[in-house]
């Protein structure tokens, strides 16, 4: 499997967006975090203030691209500014790293509201778009995400509102909350287009959290409940990378020949041949 292709192409990739980052923030400056989580939450709670709780590690690569990516975005730093946020070293500060159950997956953002209890979590490295989104949606009562959690609280049977939900919670980055809220809208009866949307995008956290098992009898159900979908090609390819990362790597390769077979020439192809050379 060509892994060393892929990285060096997140490595490029980050190498373009920090030169961009390094150009738009120039007149403008960085976040700044509290090391001490204690005085930072005090304040929170005295200003009235949400909260945003980094926890990093000295080995993590995408907090250092956060760092020169993310946090220079002007932006960024606009919507930060309505909100107090504090770092934590998950190595050295075992104690809350335990209390905020946190994983291998750094870095890692926790939202909390003006009384300090958690509204989401962040995994991973993200681009400054996604996390303006996800600090508008802590700052702004009326931002999508607080309106979708007020709709889905008033209508906790309603597989539309908790799909709204979830996908208001995609669209700030909170993968593993978005695919718990997709899971409830298809148990209560999601249908059509919306549940495919939320059918994926479960698929997609599953496979990112290496749970592979579900990601493939996710991938397996779209290809079954939606052969005519236009995403099609997009399931084959998301079965190949599950099959690559699992390490069956002869299922891998069946499937990337039945992709090119059913769909030839299509980009999804390429991106295949890459994964099982």
């Amino acid at each position: 499997m060509n892994v060393l292709r892929s990285a060096c192409v997140i490595v490029l990739s980050l190498a373009v967006a920090a030169s961009a980052a390094a150009a738009t923030a120039a007149a403008g400056g960085s976040l700044t975090f509290q090391a001490d989580y204690a005085k930072a939450s005090a304040e929170a709670k005295a200003a009235g203030k949400g909260m945003v709780v980094e926890f990093v590690t000295s080995w993590c690569p995408f907090c250092r691209a956060m760092e020169k990516i993310t946090f220079q975005d002007p932006k960024v730093v606009e919507a930060a500014s309505k909100l107090v946020l504090a770092t934590v070293d998950a190595d050295t500060q075992k104690v809350l790293a335990k209390k905020f159950r946190t994983t291998d997956a750094f870095p890692l953002f926790v939202f909390l509201d003006r009384e300090g209890n958690e509204v989401f979590r962040v995994e991973g490295y993200q681009p400054p778009d996604s996390f303006v989104r996800a600090l508008a949606s802590l700052a702004d009562p009326e931002s999508p995400l607080a309106k979708a959690r007020r709709a889905s609280a008033a209508a906790p049977k309603d597989a539309a509102a908790t799909a709204g939900l979830g996908d208001a919670l995609y669209e700030v980055g909170a993968g593993g909350e978005a695919a718990e809220a997709y899971r409830r809208a298809l148990e209560a009866g999601l249908a059509g287009e919306p549940a495919e949307r939320a059918e994926s995008r479960r698929a997609e956290y599953c496979r990112s959290k290496e749970q592979w098992a579900e990601a493939e009898a996710l991938y397996q159900r779209l290809l079954g409940e939606f052969p005519s979908s236009e995403r099609n090609p997009y399931y084959h390819l998301g079965l190949v990378e599950t099959y690559a990362g699992w390490g069956k790597d002869d299922k891998a390769r069946a499937e990337a020949a039945r992709l090119k077979s059913e769909h030839p020439g299509h980009g999804a192809c390429a991106r295949a041949d890459d994964i099982v050379e």
